[in-house]
């Protein structure tokens, strides 16, 4: 199994995210760029921004990166329960961070479900959500 590997970051000059291949320099240049192949154009970027997408969407379809805040049960090798899956109120709070060689919530094994999560914000724009989870 292949799968593109893809980062993202917050441009420099206009804040939005951008996506694409990541470039790091070696030389006097500063900050890396991500290059968007649609565009054809190499955007600089935040470094602290920069976080590799997991290659996992959430449930409702939203690409999960590295940084993500998302909201979800964890379950480990078996399916929620039906009381679970019916308050999300009651969801956990986590970051995505990529630890011992895989992707996973912040505080979780690997085998942790990511399809029963929300991407609800990150941590460059949203560090008030892991505030609140505490």
């Amino acid at each position: 199994m292949s799968r593109d590997i893809k980062f993202r970051g917050r441009s420099l000059t206009t804040g939005a995210w951008v996506y694409g291949s990541l470039v790091a320099y070696r030389s006097v240049k500063t900050h890396p760029d991500i290059y968007e192949a649609e565009t054809n154009q190499y955007i600089a970027v935040w470094a602290e921004s920069v976080g590799q997408s997991t290659g996992l969407k959430d449930k409702n379809g939203v690409e999960i990166c590295e940084g993500d805040v998302v909201k979800g049960i964890w379950t480990y090798g078996s399916k929620p329960s039906e009381e679970q899956l019916a308050d999300p109120d009651e969801w956990d709070v986590r970051q995505v961070t990529f630890e011992r060689g895989y992707y996973s919530p912040m505080g979780t094994t690997g085998d942790a479900c990511f399809q029963l999560c929300e991407v609800i914000g990150n941590i460059y724009e949203n560090p008030e959500l892991l505030e609140t989870a505490s």
